[in-house]
Order: structure tokens, then C-alpha cells, then sequence
């Protein structure tokens, strides 16, 4: 247990803890020194209770609290504390004491947190939504599979130490309300705000920390204190939070926490001499170097923001007053000279430290994620601007429904191909979620940083409760635009916020103009002012239609295309246009007596698949078979018998033809011909949210790499939208798929329909024939295991 005997032992080697005493037991003020001790014996109680719960983290208990006042001690010389006011000394010895505590929340607070537990209490009761928010959003990030998010313990320390400032700040106004006092006036709302501020940017401390305020008779400088407190927590960069006994005995399965550890056990020294912050660290890997030099960068950033506090304070009735903590002197920067590689037996330094990393060229990469070399052709640009209406619109309608305003919402894109002011334009315009200075000074200008791959997204998807998974996730698909066009406009608001922005981009390489615009309503509008050699300037209205109805195959809501002056074409999905196109696919399909079609639709809403499919096979006798020999002819030439015949079985393609002919030479010699033909090739023609993804996805004769093709051996024509929480990955070109985990758990369910589809058609008998067919035919061993399963054959073929 720690008491005020303990810490009075400890704090004796502080001078701060010696001033303030000192100057307390001359005034006969015992009442200050009994608080600060009664908070002390608080704070390092409730705050060993964090390596309990949060053992992948560096300590923040009693040791890291008293780290804390020597580097104090350090950075303030006698002559500097003796020149502050006992209210100063007062704040800087409680935010060191306090501002962890968050850290600390109670066990019952914690099975509140994790739902084990119910309360009535409000505050509670947020923190349990926030929790879970955060919790959703940390999963869909990262993926159901990832073992450390898996762990809700990881998952609740990680909320913990991320909001523990602003916990912090609640357990002092709670737990402390109007006891931190000094002669009779309370400051603990000071001292909470200050320890919230530990964790905000230095301009919260600018414009929320008062400068100078009165306390009693005298007057303290809350700015300074906050500065103080960033400094010591930052600086306390030490093996002493991470003792070597944890690292051996904690199971540490974050990388990132494993990182964190190491890093602080090659540290030797950082220490402050002579207004100096030296670091020393002998470093086993150039990783850990590089990692310590970064954090002596952010130590670096620290300084000068605390410069930057003292500089500019200003105060109308104690400017006297702040003249002398504005001649405070601190370090400008840390010293790096003793950090550096360790030597192993023989005296030799185990790597040589050079901060060498891959670089890029920004215009070559532009012009690579530009050209031809990432999209074939430069029509994409139309594709990808519809891509992400589609996604603002349909994550938009997610948030409506979510929200219970589904009715009030009604999605809607429109696409605009006209001439104004001596040039054409392209424009398309959205009524979707839309965006603010945020998402396009952090997402939409930084090629390669999708909003759609954020934890700004993922905390969207959580505090709505919905699932939303993007077609978009590159950040690279707006260059598109710069192949046929060098100048575009760029109007939007985003929901919930009523300023509208307008960004001009006048080329990829140039600034983007930013202004305040009007707009009505959220959305985003994006207008192209073309090229001259732009790709539509040849077609007329139809084509125009027909170029946009090619890429946006099935469009989950109605698509206003207007071409030029002329009437604008409502396009919106019908399924009888995916018969229609079923229909022009199978005309390459040569239908015989011998070979059975089965028509079939499909919709599974569990799935997110909607389509229709033609399946054929062979039969015989009306019942299905491996391969049949049909038109049988006995051809007699020069009393010589002959035996012709087409026979059709199947290949990996389809259904195969082998004809035979005669043939007879210069020599008048005769011989049988066997002409080899696929007569009925299978087609997967697949669309992923209503955009075409433009490949077949059963092997044909261009096919190379076999593992992202449907494994079924019968010929298919396949029409299929994948929509709603169905979900592929495609290349960085969208025209492609990525053979992952996402495609295998596709092919599996699309085989599995196609069969069920089969069986509800042929009734169980035929079934029972073709399936055996269809096992001998199927070469991926998973797909094989699963039709067997669906079958419901394992037992018979096992005992076989």
C-alpha cells in the first residue's frame, strides 16, 4: 500500500516537492502540502491497476510519475522555482499526479465497458456506445481474422489509452469536485483541463488553457503548468518504463506494442544537463534507431511548441507577471550525438545507420498511375467518377436507413456530356454523403489515402451501425480524369455540416484552389473541362448512352445521362436486360438434340447475388452423360469401310465437338480427320456494384493464371450483379479480381447456387447422374470437398 510516508520518502529527492514545502511550512500553510499528498497516494494507487489490465503498454505508474518531477527539476532550475507562486507549484505536482488516471477506469466500469454489467448511470452508458463504436470499427479495419483484435482485452486497452485524457478530466471533476483548493479557491476545473490538454494539439492549449488567472491573493500560469506537464511525459523516454522482467513475462502480441517495448529497452540515457536533452541508446537493429530518432523528432516538436506557448502569452491585467515565465529558458532541441548502433564481441558496430528508404518520383508516378500502363484505355476516367458517386450515394442511403430517414432519401446521379463557354465539359453530380476540408485535404489530395480504408470511415460505419464495403479503395482513380482532361471543378458539401466547398484543380501538378461556395444540398459535383482529343467527341447521343449502360451494367438506383441539348435518358436497372444480354452471349452456343439447357434465376440476398444463368449438358436417352458419339456413319471407298461420327464430351472450356472427316491424299490414300472445336464456351459476364468488371471469370483459351476462374465444369453463361454486403477485391485498375480469401468464399457460394439451381430444375434422379459427372470434372480440391458436402455423398464415396 502506498501512503503519505512512502511518498513523503519518495518526494524528497524532488526539488519541487522541497520547494513547495518549504515555502508551505514557513507560511504555517500545512493544509497545501496535506492535499498535494492525499492526491499523490490517490493517483500511484488507482494507477497501478494499468499494468494489470493494459500490459502491452509502457508503465504509467508510480515510476513514470516520479520520472516525471526529476526531468522537472531538470528543466526548471532552483533560481526558476523559487520565483513561482505556490499556486504554480501546486498544478504542475497535480497534473503530473493526475493526468494518467484516466488510465485507471474500475473493474466495474470495465465489465460495464465490456457489457458484462448493466448500469442506469447516463454517463456510463455513452461511454459503454462510445466503446462499442470504437470496438466496430477497430474490427471492420482490421478484419474479423486478426487474431490481436480477437482479444476484447487489446481491443479495451486500446480505447482506454486513447481516450484516457478525456476520462481523466472526469474522474478529476468527480472524484476531486471543489477539493483542490487553495486558500478557499477551487481550481479543479484547471487542473482537469490541464491534464486533458496532455493529449491535445498545442493550439487547444493556446486557446482553451488560460495564460495567467488569480487563485486566492495570488495568481498561477496554467499555460506554463500544461507545458510543463507535455514536456516531462514526453521526455520520459526510459528503460525504467519498460523493465526488462515485463518484457521476459508479458505476452506481448502486438507488434506494435513489441516495437514499443524494444525501443524503450536500447535506451541507455536522456537526461537533461545544461539546458541540453541528451539521448543515449546503443541499438541492436538500425529499426530501433530509426525509431528513437523519430521519437527524439517529436520530443524535437515538442519544444518548440512549448516555445511557442511562452512566447505568446499575453494577458490584459498580469502582463508584468508573464514577462517572467516568457524569460524561461528551455532545451531547443535533443541532442542525438550518443544514440547509434551497438558493438557485438569483437568490438565491430552491428550495422552501419543510414536512413536510406525507397523514394518516389511524384511525376513519374502520376504519370505511371495516369497512362495507359494502369488503365487500358482513357475512358476510365467516366468509370471511376461514377464509382465514387455510386459509393457516396449508396453509403449515404446506409446512413438514412440507419437513422430512420430512409424514406426522406432518394439517391441520384446524374451524368452530363455538354459544351459551354467554347469547350465541352464532362459532369457528374451526386446527392451522396459529399465532403469536408478534412476528407480532401487528408484523402481526396493525397493520392494513395483512401477515406475508404480510414479509421475516420470505420468510425463512421460503427457510430451508424451499418456495414458498407466501397468499390473504391485506391485513392488513385480521380488521376484518371488528368487523361482527358487538364483543368476540373470540383463543388461539395458534406451531410451534417453546412459549408460547401469548390476546388479547382488546374492540372495534377498545380495548387487547388479552395473557396467557400453555395450549395443547397450535400452532394458532390465534379466537372471535367475536356480536351480537345477527349474519347466522345465522336459519338452521338446512343453511343454516348450505350458507352455509360457499358461500364455502369446494373445501377442500384436511377441514372440521369443527358447528352449535349437533347433529352435527358432515365436509365435504371432492369432485370430483362440481364436476359437480354444472356441471350446475345449464348448466341455463340450451338445448340443439338444431344445437349440439355436449363435456364434458371438467381437471387440470393444472403449473398448479395442477382443475375440469371443458362447451364447445359450432355444427354442420352434424356438422361445426362460424360460424352456421347452421335451421327455414326459407315463410309465404304474402294471396298474399304469407314466409321465417322461427331462425338461431344466436355473440356475445361465448355462442351467439346470432335467431327470427323474423310480425307484422301495426292496418292488417292484415305484417312479419318478429326476436326476439334469447343461448341459451347462458358461466360461469366460480372458486374460488382453495378460497375462492370471487364473479363470473363470461367477459363478460356487466354486464360494463364487458373485460380481466379470459377471452378465448374459444366458450360455456364453467367449474367450476375454482386451488390449490398457481397464484396471482391479488385486490382488498382478495377479490372481485375484478386484471388483472396474474398473470390474463394464467391467461387464456393456462386458453384454452390449454380448446383442448387441445377437440382431444383432436373429433379433429384438426373441429379443424382450428373453430380457424379460433375465430381470427376472439378480439379480444386476445396470446390470438390464442398459439392460433395452439399451432396451429401462423403459417407457413400468414402465407403466406396
Amino acid at each position: 500500500m502506498f501512503g503519505n510516508s512512502t511518498f513523503e520518502s519518495q518526494a524528497e529527492n524532488y526539488r519541487i516537492w522541497r520547494t513547495l514545502k518549504a515555502r508551505c511550512e514557513k507560511t504555517g500553510d500545512y493544509d497545501t502540502l496535506a492535499l498535494v499528498k492525499k492526491v499523490a497516494v490517490y493517483s500511484i494507487e488507482k494507477l497501478k491497476v494499468v499494468i494489470k489490465y493494459m500490459g502491452n503498454f509502457t508503465l504509467h505508474d508510480e515510476v513514470h510519475i516520479f520520472n516525471m518531477l526529476n526531468i522537472i527539476d531538470d528543466l526548471l532550475p532552483e533560481n526558476i522555482l523559487n520565483e513561482l507562486t505556490v499556486p504554480d507549484l501546486m498544478l504542475i505536482l497535480l497534473s503530473v499526479f493526475l493526468h494518467d488516471v484516466g488510465m485507471c477506469p474500475t473493474e466495474k466500469e470495465r465489465q460495464i465497458l465490456l457489457g458484462k454489467e448493466n448500469t442506469t448511470d447516463i454517463e456510463l452508458k455513452n461511454e459503454q456506445k462510445k466503446y462499442n463504436d470504437f470496438k466496430k470499427s477497430k474490427i471492420l479495419m482490421a478484419g474479423e481474422s486478426n487474431a490481436f483484435y480477437n482479444d476484447e482485452n487489446n481491443i479495451l486497452s486500446m480505447y482506454i489509452r486513447e481516450t484516457h485524457a478525456d476520462r481523466a478530466r472526469r474522474f478529476i471533476n468527480k472524484d476531486w469536485k471543489d477539493m483542490l483548493q487553495y486558500m478557499g479557491v477551487s481550481f479543479t476545473e484547471i487542473v482537469a483541463d490541464i491534464c486533458y490538454s496532455h493529449c491535445e494539439s498545442i493550439e487547444y492549449v493556446r486557446d482553451n488553457i488560460e495564460s495567467i488567472c488569480s487563485i486566492g491573493k495570488t495568481y498561477a500560469c496554467p499555460q506554463f503548468v500544461a507545458v510543463v506537464l507535455r514536456l516531462a511525459d514526453i521526455i520520459d523516454f526510459d528503460p525504467s518504463r519498460a523493465p526488462l522482467i515485463l518484457m521476459e513475462h508479458i505476452d506481448l502480441s502486438d507488434k506494435m506494442a513489441i516495437r514499443e517495448w524494444e525501443k524503450h529497452q536500447e535506451i541507455r540515457a536522456c537526461c537533461i544537463r545544461n539546458n541540453k536533452i541528451i539521448c543515449a541508446a546503443k541499438c541492436k537493429h538500425p529499426a530501433i534507431e530509426y525509431s528513437i530518432r523519430k521519437f527524439c523528432d517529436l520530443i524535437d516538436q515538442e519544444l518548440k511548441d512549448a516555445l511557442y506557448i511562452l512566447l505568446t502569452m499575453n494577458s490584459e491585467s498580469y502582463n508584468d507577471e508573464l514577462t517572467f515565465y516568457k524569460s524561461i529558458r528551455i532545451p531547443i532541441r535533443v541532442d542525438r550525438y550518443q544514440i547509434g548502433p551497438a558493438k557485438d564481441d569483437k568490438g565491430n558496430f552491428l550495422y552501419q545507420y543510414h536512413e536510406s528508404a525507397f523514394t518516389l518520383n511524384k511525376t513519374q508516378i502520376i504519370d505511371l498511375l495516369m497512362g495507359t500502363k494502369l488503365y487500358n484505355n482513357s475512358k476510365v476516367a467516366i468509370r471511376e467518377l461514377m464509382q465514387n458517386s455510386l459509393d457516396a450515394c449508396l453509403l449515404m442511403q446506409r446512413i438514412c436507413n440507419s437513422r430512420g430517414k430512409n424514406s426522406s432519401y432518394d439517391p441520384k446521379i446524374s451524368i452530363r456530356y455538354f459544351d459551354s463557354d467554347g469547350v465541352t465539359k464532362l459532369e457528374i453530380e451526386d446527392n451522396g454523403i459529399g465532403m469536408n476540408q478534412e476528407i480532401i485535404d487528408n484523402y481526396y489530395t493525397n493520392i494513395g489515402n483512401s477515406y475508404y480504408k480510414s479509421e475516420e470511415f470505420y468510425n463512421l460505419l460503427a457510430s451508424n451501425n451499418i456495414e458498407f464495403s466501397p468499390i473504391s479503395k485506391f485513392g488513385i482513380g480521380i488521376l484518371s480524369c488528368f487523361m482527358v482532361a487538364d483543368e476540373m471543378e470540383v463543388k461539395t458539401k458534406r451531410i451534417d455540416e453546412n459549408d460547401a466547398i469548390s476546388v479547382t484543380i488546374e492540372g495534377y501538378n498545380s495548387l487547388f484552389i479552395i473557396r467557400h461556395t453555395d450549395m443547397d444540398d450535400y452532394g458532390t459535383k465534379t466537372t471535367l473541362i475536356l480536351r480537345k482529343d477527349e474519347p466522345w467527341k465522336d459519338m452521338d447521343k446512343d453511343e454516348f448512352v450505350n458507352c455509360i449502360k457499358s461500364i455502369l451494367k446494373t445501377p442500384p438506383f436511377p441514372v440521369y445521362i443527358y447528352y449535349k441539348n437533347e433529352p435527358e435518358v432515365k436509365y435504371e436497372t432492369c432485370w430483362d436486360n440481364a436476359e437480354k444480354d444472356l441471350q446475345k452471349l449464348k448466341k455463340e452456343w450451338i445448340i443439338t438434340p444431344n445437349i440439355k439447357e436449363i435456364n434458371c434465376d438467381i437471387d440470393v440476398p444472403e449473398y448479395g447475388f442477382k443475375g440469371t444463368a443458362s447451364i447445359a449438358y450432355i444427354t442420352k436417352n434424356r438422361k445426362p452423360v460424360d460424352y456421347i458419339e452421335t451421327q455414326v456413319n459407315n463410309v465404304s471407298i474402294q471396298d474399304k469401310d469407314y466409321k465417322i461420327s461427331v462425338v461431344y464430351s466436355y473440356d475445361e472450356y465448355g462442351i467439346f465437338r470432335r467431327a470427323d472427316s474423310l480425307s484422301i491424299d495426292d496418292d488417292n490414300k484415305v484417312s479419318i480427320i478429326g476436326n476439334y472445336t469447343t461448341s459451347m464456351e462458358s461466360y461469366a459476364d460480372i458486374s460488382l456494384h453495378g460497375i462492370t468488371i471487364p473479363r470473363n471469370l470461367f477459363v478460356d483459351f487466354n486464360s494463364k493464371d487458373r485460380s481466379r476462374f470459377i471452378e465448374f465444369p459444366l458450360p455456364t453463361i453467367l449474367v450476375l450483379d454482386i451488390y449490398d454486403k457481397a464484396d471482391l477485391n479488385l486490382n488498382s485498375a478495377r479490372t481485375d479480381i484478386i484471388a483472396d480469401d474474398k473470390w474463394k468464399l464467391f467461387e464456393k457460394r456462386i458453384v454452390l447456387i449454380l448446383c442448387e439451381k441445377l437440382r431444383e430444375k432436373i429433379g433429384n434422379k438426373k441429379w443424382n447422374i450428373l453430380q457424379g459427372i460433375i465430381i470427376d470434372k472439378i480439379l480444386d480440391k476445396d470446390i470438390k470437398r464442398l459439392f460433395i458436402r452439399m451432396c451429401g455423398i462423403e459417407n457413400r464415396l468414402k465407403a466406396a
